[in-house]
């Protein structure tokens, strides 16, 4: 139970820090590694304990130690059932989304098996039916036959082949994972979702550098704000927030000094670890 106040706590203060100072900069690509490092750390440092060695006389110890197993064989009962309730629960929990994790696997899997697909350039093309979204999945890239012309539709694949590239699929199954074992968390659905808005803020970014016209992609973001058929566990090009997409293209590149912002999140760990991580270690007065 410890653990997952500090996980949570952890995870919190990395969210907290990318609304208050992270969230409306252009820099995605650190962002991208800002989200990671906050998922790692929360698993970490919960573990990393500092000792804080105290000096005690020999008989005061000798009544700590006896009033402590006076106290605990009282409590031992009641808090073992509540820990094996709550246990339970949790564990519960890991099997119904984990369950629905492989479900929605399997359904992404079986999806890519039934079409036939085109290997170009390192990608594996598959044309879908027209009530399909376009979405890619590691090095696969989905379009439907129908719906846009060629220059859209070249657009929407420049998207999805960055996510490809750059192997964004890794991101949203960590974070998958992240939901599975911390399904009672809200902190962890949020962050799920701010990591999925920064690599659609990605893709986003790079399909238009290429473009004369930029306005052209924006439009077709617009034109494409009403989704049709979509997979989960895929980076898909429709998105419920595309005024947000289209206002991020519109905003100034942020300046360099603006990466001191994440060494902010610096301190706080430092103070957490100090206040939270420490550990008294009573040591008997030599004589």
């Amino acid at each position: 139970m410890e653990y997952f106040i500090k996980f949570s706590a952890i995870l919190g203060l990395f969210f907290l820090f990318y609304k208050l100072f992270l969230e409306k900069e252009t820099f995605f690509q650190s962002i991208r590694v800002y989200f990671i490092l906050g998922i790692i750390t929360a698993i970490a440092l919960p573990f990393v304990i500092i000792p804080e060695y105290v000096t005690v006389e020999g008989v005061f110890v000798e009544q700590i130690v006896g009033t402590i197993s006076e106290t605990d064989n009282a409590d031992n009962k009641f808090s073992l059932s509540l820990t094996s309730i709550l246990l339970g629960v949790y564990s519960l929990g890991i099997l119904f989304f984990g369950m629905r994790f492989l479900i929605q696997l399997g359904s992404l899997i079986r999806f890519i098996i039934q079409y036939p697909k085109k290997k170009q350039n390192g990608y594996v093309f598959i044309e879908a039916d027209a009530s399909t979204s376009p979405f890619s999945f590691f090095n696969y890239i989905i379009y439907p036959k129908n719906g846009f012309n060629r220059q859209e539709l070249e657009q929407i694949i420049e998207h999805e082949k960055v996510h490809a590239s750059q192997h964004h699929s890794i991101d949203i199954l960590l974070s998958q994972l992240l939901i599975i074992f911390n399904w009672f968390n809200p902190l962890a659905w949020l962050y799920h979702i701010e990591i999925q808005k920064n690599l659609e803020f990605i893709a986003d970014q790079g399909a238009q550098q290429g473009l004369k016209t930029k306005s052209s992609y924006q439009y077709l973001l617009l034109k494409t704000m009403t989704p049709n058929y979509s997979l989960a566990l895929t980076s898909n090009f429709y998105n419920s927030l595309i005024k947000k997409r289209i206002n991020m293209l519109h905003k100034n590149k942020s300046g360099n000094m603006m990466y001191f912002k994440f060494m902010f999140i610096i301190p706080a760990l430092i103070i957490f670890v100090f206040t939270f991580n420490t550990k008294v270690i009573a040591q008997q007065k030599k004589v």
